[in-house]
């Protein structure tokens, strides 16, 4: 038995989760790392479908409608929870071009800055990447020897991609980005919302300033992980969630488990 079907069978892990995870990753690492593949085709609905079997194994696949005309060409988006890059420089970058990634969105990247060499690392040829790593006080910085969050996206070199201005939120992480080609024009927002913090109203009155401000831009899209049970469609956190949504004209298409508790914390919003 490989450490592929070893992991699974330990930890229960959906095959969505395994959907774009390297598997050369170290085995105490494969719970860490919620991923989900998204690609953007014209027309249809949403759908899962599994891959052929000699493409890949026990991989589903989300496939998203374009929501407008403004892509016209299929795009691959990947997210993931690494929870450090560290030592993940090869899987990662073996994720990106084994899955043939235009983009690649990873939060909890755990670095501090644009030079740090993980991320460098991580960096196929032909791609860049534009990061954004947790803000840390003075007296933060002395008590901890690694700066947690952080947001990191890989991108081909063939699109345009800059980053865009927005406020600081106190209950999440976003990184803001520009993404254009012949064929596409667009916003990327990749957002990291801490699990080790409560969902609080504060958190949702920071969601609605950046739903509000995202209907500014005509094509906008909304990846990264919420740590909210999206599953509990009970839970008061999940249906202020939606409701949130809803009302600013907005959806989320995964709709299935991104955990290895078979819940799903991650998102992809648009239009």
């Amino acid at each position: 038995m490989n450490v592929l079907r070893q992991s699974m069978v330990s930890r229960r892990l959906h095959p969505l989760v395994l959907s774009t995870v390297p598997t050369t990753l170290p085995r105490h690492r494969w719970t860490q790392l919620a991923t989900t593949l998204i690609q953007l085709t014209r027309g249809g609905n949403a759908d899962v479908s599994n891959c052929s079997a000699s493409s890949c194994s026990r991989r589903d696949v989300v496939i998203i409608p374009t929501p407008t005309k403004t892509i016209n060409h299929t795009l691959s988006l990947g997210s993931l929870n690494a929870q450090s890059v560290t030592n993940k420089s090869a899987a990662i970058s073996n994720c990106i071009l084994t899955r043939h990634l235009d983009f690649l969105c990873v939060v909890e990247t755990w670095h501090d800055g644009f030079d740090s060499p993980s991320l460098i690392s991580c960096t196929p040829q032909q791609y860049k990447f534009i990061e954004k790593a947790r803000l840390l006080s003075d007296q933060t910085s002395v008590r901890i020897q690694s700066n947690h969050g952080g947001i990191c996206v890989f991108f081909r070199k063939c699109f345009r991609v800059k980053p865009i201005n927005f406020p600081h939120y106190n209950t999440f992480e976003i990184l803001a980005l520009s993404v254009n080609s012949s064929q596409l024009a667009a916003t990327l927002l990749t957002v990291y919302r801490p699990g080790s913090n409560a969902v609080t109203t504060t958190f949702f009155d920071e969601l609605a300033d950046l739903l509000e401000r995202c209907a500014a831009y005509s094509q906008c899209i909304i990846v990264g992980d919420i740590n909210i049970h999206l599953d509990c469609a009970t839970s008061p956190g999940c249906q202020q969630f939606k409701s949130l949504l809803n009302d600013c004209g907005m959806a989320d298409f995964i709709n299935q488990p991104t955990h290895r508790h078979l819940h799903q914390l991650d998102v992809y919003i648009t239009r």
